[in-house]
């Protein structure tokens, strides 16, 4: 998987470079809707269990104070450090330069087919979403929290 990302990384940012953008940034940004719809069952399910601790008030207060853009946000940075700070690009840049998958396809169809990878992954996403929360419903997951929560 993560060959893949570093792939996509690869060519958004030669494509953006070619095209005086903010290379870097978008690129991560490229990236970090790539790994959300990954991410996003884990989050739902995360946010069902804290919703319904007995320690808040409301059912509602950690989500809305944590909302899903907050952890978008804190994706994009993690990989804006992750590949700035610790010269992964240059490491990237060099193993992808001679690439026999950059004459396959344009920069459009790249483009295309990754849209379309996207549209599939965040289906998946939703779904598995569902499927988490109903088996969180299921099993009566949700006081689980709370015995770990009243230990700390």
């Amino acid at each position: 998987m993560m060959k893949i990302l570093d792939y996509i990384f690869y060519r958004s940012y030669l494509h953006f470079k070619k095209k005086d953008d903010s290379p870097m940034f978008s690129s991560v940004a490229i990236i970090s809707c790539i790994v959300m719809p990954l991410l996003f069952p884990f989050w739902s399910g995360f946010m069902k269990l804290i919703a319904h601790t007995h320690i808040h008030k409301s059912s509602n207060y950690f989500s809305q104070r944590y909302p899903v853009d907050s952890v978008c946000t804190v994706v994009v940075l993690y990989l804006l450090v992750y590949l700035a700070y610790h010269k992964r690009k240059i490491i990237i840049i060099e193993k992808f330069k001679n690439s026999r998958y950059n004459k396959m396809l344009s920069d459009k169809a790249f483009f295309t087919t990754l849209v379309l990878g996207w549209w599939i992954l965040s289906f998946i996403g939703i779904q598995l979403s569902f499927i988490v929360d109903h088996y969180i419903y299921e099993n009566n997951l949700y006081g689980i929290l709370d015995k770990y929560l009243q230990l700390l």
